[in-house]
């Protein structure tokens, strides 16, 4: 059982150990495809889970879905040419994304209704990475003192 967990499930962290990643790989789901799930978890809490679809090695789709203290926020996916943003209903708080002046993703965000940052997630090459605590801790400083100004 040990040998099978370690086989399945592997586990790095980065900034000091707040933010892990779980891999495994499901390769039973049909002929030809399999499936890799990135599970990334801040404070011991899932804030993304990653799921790539390959078919014959090459990938098929990949869908990032987002979460903040266990409520599912919403999802941004990409599968055959086409990219999909959901959101969930009634989630606790609002999931954002942010695209540059030449409409290029570059980030998600997760806020309170009077845009106190609660997390965020930097999109490179394609992919969404959980931002380190420090730049949360960063931005949610600006924000108070922005609120605080007359």
């Amino acid at each position: 059982m040990i040998g099978c967990l370690l086989c399945c499930v592997s586990a790095a962290a980065a900034d000091t150990n707040e933010i892990r990643i779980f891999t495994r790989t499901d390769s039973k789901v049909a002929p030809g495809y399999s499936v890799t799930y990135e599970e990334f978890t801040r404070d011991g809490q899932t804030n993304l889970l990653r799921v790539t679809t390959f078919k014959d090695g090459v990938t098929n789709g990949i869908a990032h879905n987002f979460y903040y203290r266990g409520a599912y926020l919403g999802r941004y996916s990409q599968d055959r040419g086409y990219t999909f943003v959901n959101t969930a209903v009634g989630a606790p708080c609002s999931l954002a994304f942010a695209w540059d002046s030449s409409n290029q993703l570059r980030n998600a965000s997760v806020m309170t209704t009077n845009y106190l940052l609660l997390d965020s997630f930097t999109f490179t090459n394609g992919l969404f990475y959980p931002d380190p605590n420090s730049v949360i801790e960063e931005s949610k400083k600006k924000t108070v003192i922005r609120s605080n100004t007359p």
